[in-house]
């Protein structure tokens, strides 16, 4: 029965939690293909190549296990996606009030013309009676 080192397990699992083929993995990496399925330890050249690939992985984990397979969102990034969908968003309100005020000056000068066509209409009903 192979038995990988601890380090390759934890790459195994970390693309399969990503959803990565072995293919893709190599071919993304530049690792010579069969190296996660042999039973010795991995260089750290490899290493190296899968760290440049694939940097949202804790490196803690990735060499003891200990902690989350995944590195933390730092709050700077959460906070600028926030403020990055604070002025979409604010951008899709000024748009919308934008149509608005448009459709409202529509419909005024639609209600003035309404009104000028019905005086129209009673001019012309009295002047046929």
């Amino acid at each position: 029965m192979k038995k990988n080192s601890p380090i390759k397990i934890r790459i195994l699992q970390y693309i399969k939690y990503k959803g990565i083929s072995k293919y893709k993995f190599y071919k993304n990496t530049d690792i010579t293909r069969g190296i996660l399925d042999q039973e010795n330890g991995i260089s750290e050249d490899n290493i190296t190549k899968f760290l440049a690939q694939y940097n949202d992985i804790c490196l803690e984990w990735l060499f003891t296990g200990s902690g989350e397979m995944l590195k933390e969102k730092k709050d700077n990034t959460e906070s600028h996606s926030l403020f990055d969908l604070i002025q979409t968003k604010d951008k899709e309100i000024r748009l919308l009030n934008r149509i608005i005020e448009d459709k409202n000056t529509i419909i005024k000068s639609k209600d003035e013309i309404i009104l000028n066509l019905k005086d129209k209409i009673r001019y012309l009903e009295d002047k046929n009676k």
